[in-house]
């Protein structure tokens, strides 16, 4: 045997760990960077009206069946809300 073969067979790394290796590796290459949202991801919101008011009586069809209003009412849009919902929390931290 060369002497520059033995110098280096200790080193060679044994069966079961090259194994070892493979089976914790192989995961974090299939599941890297690929798997994260592509760059053209949709938009948070669909487009919907800031403020939809229903008369009292006006039936709307849902999913689960029919809504009926009793009363004449406002519903605000969860991007309506959320803006509102911030305005208000830069006034509580502007009392301080």
């Amino acid at each position: 045997m060369k002497p520059h073969a033995k110098k280096w067979k200790k080193w060679r790394p044994s069966f079961a760990a090259c194994a070892l290796l493979a089976a914790t590796q192989t995961p974090m290459w299939l599941t890297g960077c690929a798997s994260a949202s592509p760059n053209g991801a949709p938009p948070l919101n669909v487009w919907q009206p800031l403020c939809l008011t229903i008369e009292a009586g006006a039936a709307v069809p849902t999913t689960d069946g029919v809504y009926q209003a009793q009363t004449r009412e406002t519903w605000h849009s969860d991007k309506r809300y959320r803006d509102l919902e911030d305005k208000y929390l830069d006034m509580l931290s502007s009392e301080k």
